[in-house]
Parts: structure tokens; sequence; C-alpha cells
């Protein structure tokens, strides 16, 4: 199970995406509230948020995924259950709660939003959240039977080994082309080969490496091989540039590589 969390203010649209009927959303937890409408619920949110006005982003978003599988499973009780102990995990049993699943999809998720501030008007703090959401939904998964990110990822990689083994191939003998100089080369060879390249880019704007999809799978290039990460690739197409190519590139042939 995934847990993903972040400190907001703008408590009305977030409970209009998750009280949704587009995406089927189903009423599985509240705490310490009456209402059940969307903007009753924000109210009652917003009465408790008067005693602290200090704290700006005054509500803790956050989605619980659990794999698939465990979240068709999952009944409405399950999902309550996992709210609280969600919230036990990160110290928040006494502060305000409501959440919704979305049944859309096949992987169903939970929509939780808590109330950073408590009934004495205490705010919760937000520092390092997103890790702490993280650790708090791993705590959860392991109390309540579900799969652990650490699991799926060593699922992954056992049923994905020769997969990996193949893309590995598939790049070691497109970097070997001198025609394969620079990264849109190497990512339109690649693209020949069956492989699809999706950069990643951070906030800055600035390269940060590829993500690699092939026959339906997508990897980091962590997940393969070290020769694949940014710095090595690039390496790699520098000394490509060292060599004389003696054919012209628009007569150089493309090849599938066996």
């Amino acid at each position: 199970m995934v847990g993903l969390g972040s400190a907001i203010s703008h408590l009305g649209a977030s409970l209009e995406y998750a009280d949704n009927e587009k995406k089927n959303a189903e009423l599985v937890h509240k705490e310490l509230l009456i209402a059940k409408r969307a903007k009753e619920i924000k109210n009652e949110f917003k009465m408790i948020q008067e005693l602290n006005h200090n704290c700006h982003n005054n509500v803790f978003s956050f989605v619980l995924s659990p794999v698939p599988e465990d979240g068709q499973k999952l009944k409405t009780e399950d999902w309550n259950l996992l709210a609280n102990l969600f919230k036990s995990e990160l110290g928040l049993n006494d502060n305000q709660s409501v959440g919704y699943i979305h049944k859309d999809r096949k992987h169903r998720h939970l929509h939780l939003y808590v109330n950073r501030i408590n009934f004495s008007g205490k705010a919760h703090s937000s520092s390092h959240i997103g890790l702490k959401s993280m650790k708090a939904a791993e705590q959860v998964a392991l109390k309540m039977g579900l799969q652990t990110i650490e699991e799926v990822k060593n699922k992954k990689k056992n049923t994905t080994k020769k997969l990996r083994d193949e893309l590995l191939k598939i790049h070691r003998a497109v970097i070997s082309l001198k025609s394969v100089n620079n990264l849109k080369t190497y990512e339109l060879e690649m693209k020949q080969n069956g492989v699809l390249l999706i950069a990643s880019i951070d906030n800055f704007g600035k390269f940060r490496g590829f993500r690699f999809i092939h026959k339906g799978y997508d990897f980091k290039a962590s997940e393969i091989h070290k020769s694949m990460a940014k710095n090595q690739l690039i390496k790699s197409l520098e000394l490509n540039t060292q060599h004389d190519v003696t054919e012209a590139p628009s007569r150089i042939a493309r090849r599938r590589i066996q």
C-alpha cells in the first residue's frame, strides 16, 4: 500500500473532488463530525479551525492506495479501519476526519482529509508529512495483512527479471552503435526496438533521466542497470561522439536488435 500526504488550505474543492459521483465515490469514514454533505463538513472543519488563525494550510490531505487486488477485497468497514489505523500512526486520533473511496477503476483508493487543528486549537505539525505518510501506510498494511511497497517492489523484481535483462541487452546494443551519440538518437533507436522512453524532468526543467516502457511494463533506469542511469548514459553517448562516423547519418540504416 502507498500513502501520500500533504497539508492544504482548499478543503472545499478537495471535498467536491472526493465526493464525486463520476468517480463512483463512497463515504467510508467519518470521525468527530455530524454532517454528511461536503459543504456542511467543510463548515464543521472551519468551526474548529477558527480556534487557530496562525495555521494557513490547516487540512491534511492523504491518499491511501492498496494494490488493486487488495483494494477490491476491502469492505466499507475495512476502509474505515484503515483510516483509523492510519490516523493513529500519525497521532491524529483526536482530529476531525472524513474519507471517501473512488470505485470508478479497479485500483480503489481512499481520499482522507484530516483537520490539522484539534479541539484545543493546536495545529498538528506538517513537518515531513509526505515521508511520515509513507511510513504510516507501511505499518497499517502490515497490521491489516495488505501488501507493502517493499513487497510489491520485490514481486515486480522477481517477475520481471527476464524482461529487465532483455531491456539491458537492447540498451547495450543500441549504445554500441557509433551513430547513437546524443539523447535524441538514443531515444529513436530504442523506440525502433520496442522501447518507449519517458523523460523525467524536475521542477526546474532539468533532465533527470529516463523511464523505460517495454511490453506494458514501466521501469526506472535504476531498476534495470546502473549503466542506464542519466550520468552513465550521457558519458556513453559522449564516447560515441569521439569516434569518426564514415557513413552520412542519413544513410545509416536502423536495425532491430535480435
